[in-house]
């Protein structure tokens, strides 16, 4: 859901990459009015992608490895690991040296989180159902 959140707010405000912030650090999200039927929408169509990826995976007999930027972003060397295991890549002794600080910085915030918990509050029973619809797109794949 997170996703889709910033997705919405993102097209909402233009604001795609943390390059683009001002130095003052306004956040242009809190003049962003809720919207929980476009909400719905996002989480429907990132919800839709994953599944028509997963089905032509499946189709191909491939195991699909889910890298979500957060996780990605909290532990790099869980998903270099990752990577390089399924790729049967061998890393040498001091790979996470090597690694390189990621210069791009997460844009969610406070406003973020107030209009994922407003939509919760408000569409409990659509999420219950669409989080059952993604678990068994996800089971038939890795994540880390």
């Amino acid at each position: 859901m997170a996703q889709a959140v910033s997705n919405f707010l993102a097209d909402r405000t233009k604001l795609f990459h943390s390059y683009q912030i001002k130095v003052d650090g306004a956040d242009l999200a809190q003049s962003i009015p809720y919207d929980g039927e476009s909400l719905k929408s996002y989480i429907r169509n990132f919800i839709t992608q994953e599944n028509n990826f997963l089905s032509y995976f499946l189709e191909k007999n491939i195991a699909p490895i889910n890298l979500f930027y957060e996780d990605i972003v909290a532990r790099p060397q869980e998903a270099v690991l990752l990577l390089a295991n399924v790729l049967g890549v061998k890393l040498p002794e001091n790979y996470l040296d090597e690694i390189p600080e990621n210069p791009i910085k997460k844009l969610g915030g406070k406003s973020n989180v107030a209009l994922e918990e407003k939509f919760r509050m408000n569409e409990g029973e659509f999420i219950q159902e669409q989080f059952e619809r993604r678990g068994k797109i996800l089971e038939h794949s890795q994540t880390i």
